[in-house]
């Protein structure tokens, strides 16, 4: 009797071994599939922030500009980089509030020029105009704003700041070593 269960039974756990060899292979192979999936994802979500900043490349954000009922951001923003940054004829494309209102400060405008020249002379004259509440920003994508942010929250505002015009982030450690994040 042993005999004959022995000869069924050798079959069948063969071919269980054989299943779950195929089955282990299998599951191998999807697994070096998914890492080769999430490399490739990574690369493809660094391209397309890449090209998201490349995008604001002509537009930079002002902050501090107080909400009225009728407003015109053209006009607002060309008059501040006229009167108080001493920029003149540079083209402002156009020009809208983004953001929720929260009623307690105002949502930052974000200015499009005409070309990175004219968003450049704006932006390196941003300083001009002491004692102003007008804070003038490199418009970043939301990831790098989201970077920008941490590492300020860790290291301190005065240690991390982001290149112009290509949104870099970098950031001083306790050592004054300058790093990218």
């Amino acid at each position: 009797m042993e005999a004959i269960a022995k000869q069924v039974a050798d079959p069948i756990s063969a071919r269980i071994d054989k299943t779950i060899e195929r089955i282990n292979l299998r599951i191998q192979a999807m697994h070096d599939e998914i890492t080769i999936i999430k490399e490739e994802n990574k690369d493809l979500k660094q391209k397309v922030d890449e090209l998201e900043q490349d995008a604001k490349l002509e537009s930079l954000r002002f902050h501090g500009i107080q909400e009225s009922e009728k407003e015109d951001f053209k006009k607002i923003v060309g008059n501040i980089v006229k009167s108080k940054l001493e920029v003149e004829n540079v083209i402002i494309r156009d020009c809208y509030r983004i953001g929720k209102n929260s009623g307690s400060k105002p949502r930052v405008v974000m200015g499009r020029f005409g070309n990175q020249f004219h968003r450049n002379e704006v932006f390196y004259n941003r300083r001009k105009p002491k004692n102003s509440r007008i804070v003038i920003s490199e418009n970043i994508t939301k990831s790098r704003f989201e970077l920008l942010n941490f590492a300020k929250d860790k290291l301190g505002t005065e240690n991390v700041w982001s290149t112009f015009p290509r949104g870099k982030i970098f950031a001083r450690d306790g050592k004054e070593n300058k790093l990218e994040v």
